[in-house]
């Protein structure tokens, strides 16, 4: 059975560098699954793993590796493996300081503030004229929204997405237009207000501890010459 399904491409992120890194997952967790380690996998399996992952990461312009042949996978493999992991390894920091950049982490009040401003969508959306169909697919994206929220890091992108599906949906609702704005507005000054904060406390811890380190290296005993006689 093949490791991976074309349906399985349709629950990745867009995001290239998560996308990459989703894959991966996917495929070592399917891979242990088909055997053990080594001989015990069937060689389908090795070169379905190394080909998805190698492909993937150049079509994403993520990276390349060496190249391995189809004959000889058992022994290409331990080298390709490690140069996947290597990737998986930078792409994962990189990502990570990708995301802290474009995200926040929000305290439990403003997680209130905004989880009330949440309700008051729901109401909006649950009075106005919009088909049942319509209102449930709304409701399961303030659903998503607020899972987003409660998470302890917040993504910009994946907030600003639910609101844009928002106006675009219920965008001619005269309800909608009275009274989701304020709403929304008051969502993206929280989040914004939380993020201003966030990095003012990190420029003070790092203003903090530059003097230290300066004094530490001040501090040192500088190297001595040793003159023979």
């Amino acid at each position: 059975m093949a490791l991976i399904q074309t349906s399985d491409y349709d629950g990745l992120p867009l995001e290239p560098i998560r996308r990459w890194l989703r894959l991966k997952d996917l495929l070592d967790t399917r891979l242990r699954t088909s055997g053990g380690y080594d001989d015990a996998y069937a060689d389908d399996d090795l070169i379905e793993y190394c080909t998805v992952l190698v492909n993937a990461a150049v079509a994403l312009e993520l990276g390349k590796f060496t190249e391995f042949h189809v004959s000889n996978i058992r022994e290409d493999f331990s080298y390709i493996r490690s140069e996947i992991i290597a990737l998986a390894t930078k792409l994962s920091i990189k990502g990570a300081t990708a995301f802290a950049e474009n995200s926040v982490s929000l305290p439990k009040l403003k997680k209130k503030k905004i989880f009330s401003q949440i309700e008051r969508l729901r109401q909006v959306i649950a009075s106005s004229e919009l088909s049942e169909k319509q209102k449930v697919k709304l409701c399961a994206k303030l659903d998503e929204l607020h899972s987003l929220v409660n998470r302890d890091r917040t993504d910009f992108g994946q907030v600003m997405a639910i609101f844009a599906y928002l106006a675009a949906t219920v965008g001619g609702t005269a309800a909608f237009l009275a009274d989701a704005p304020a709403a929304i507005t008051t969502i993206a000054a929280v989040i914004g207000e939380a993020k201003q904060e966030e990095e003012a406390e990190q420029l003070a811890i790092e203003a903090e501890i530059a003097p230290k380190q300066l004094e530490d290296r001040r501090g040192q005993s500088e190297p001595q010459n040793d003159i023979p006689f």
